[in-house]
């Protein structure tokens, strides 16, 4: 109900005039999205690069080398440019996954120079999970697909000290397999 995408500022959502997609841990679990390009095919306003997108990056420059160099960056917003990824609001090129993210927050736009960035397309911001104190917490997931892949992760979040001290792990194997033999990829 409330994100700093807007202002800078914890702010509530409805009181916002940017154009911001929230994305929980839920939607995500809901949709079977687990990365940038399954999770932002289902946003929108957002084209998306890769199998599952209708965004080529082919435009000119290094457009093609770049999607496959960082498939995170192989969207566009609104049709412009492809928006700044961050991390808890910095800056990052590490692609998001869900085994350890607990909010998306997509702000489209050119309110993204409210954070020190240059876009005209926004900022897409993960939401790394994080330890939390007095919670005691454990999830295992196994996922197949009909071509032979597997996924499986697990988070754990367990108080050590407590009201001062908890730990979180959060583990994923993952091993995706195509229609075109031999291909696959694994994490």
């Amino acid at each position: 109900q409330t994100t700093l995408a807007g202002s800078r500022v914890r702010t509530s959502v409805r009181d916002i005039g940017a154009s911001i997609a929230i994305i929980t841990e839920e939607y995500l679990e809901d949709t079977g999205a687990v990365d940038g390009e399954s999770l932002l095919a289902n946003v929108g306003n957002v084209e998306v690069g890769g199998s599952l997108g209708n965004f080529a990056n082919s435009g000119g420059g290094t457009g093609t080398q770049e999607t496959r160099e960082n498939p995170q960056r192989g969207q566009r917003i609104r049709g412009l440019v492809s928006a700044i990824t961050t991390r808890d609001y910095f800056q990052t090129d590490i692609p998001f996954d869900s085994y350890n993210t607990t909010r998306v927050t997509v702000n489209r736009g050119p309110n993204s120079i409210l954070f020190g960035l240059r876009s005209p397309g926004g900022v897409i911001n993960n939401t790394s999970a994080k330890a939390q104190i007095g919670t005691d917490t454990g999830q295992v997931r196994f996922r197949v697909d009909h071509r032979g892949g597997h996924r499986e992760s697990l988070n754990v979040n367990k108080t050590i000290i407590e009201d001062r001290l908890a730990i979180r792990v959060a583990m994923l194997h993952e091993n995706i397999k195509w229609q075109q033999e031999p291909a696959n990829e694994s994490d």
